[in-house]
């Protein structure tokens, strides 16, 4: 997410209307959506230089999840591996 891509007009009219900013809808939902992607981006690069070594496991695509959060859904691009232990 770029500073580009927040909505600030959404966020300042929810503050006023004591809206939840972390909800479906929500100006920070795609930052909650954009930290989940990176976060599982690093497990899965910090995963895979071990496992390189170990046993050439590697990178095979994104599979969509939709995932249940105490602010609602969100859809992530979960990476995949090779032999499926990701």
């Amino acid at each position: 997410m770029t500073h580009e891509e927040f909505d600030y007009k959404l966020a300042a009219e929810q503050l006023r209307t004591r809206q939840p900013l972390i909800r479906k809808g929500g100006a920070l939902a795609p930052m909650l959506l954009c930290t989940l992607n990176a976060a599982l981006e690093g497990e899965m690069a910090a995963r895979q230089c071990v496992e390189f070594r170990e046993r050439d496991n590697r990178s095979n695509g994104k599979m969509s999840k939709t995932v249940q959060t105490q602010y609602g859904e969100v859809t992530v691009e979960t990476p995949r591996d090779r032999d499926g232990s990701f």
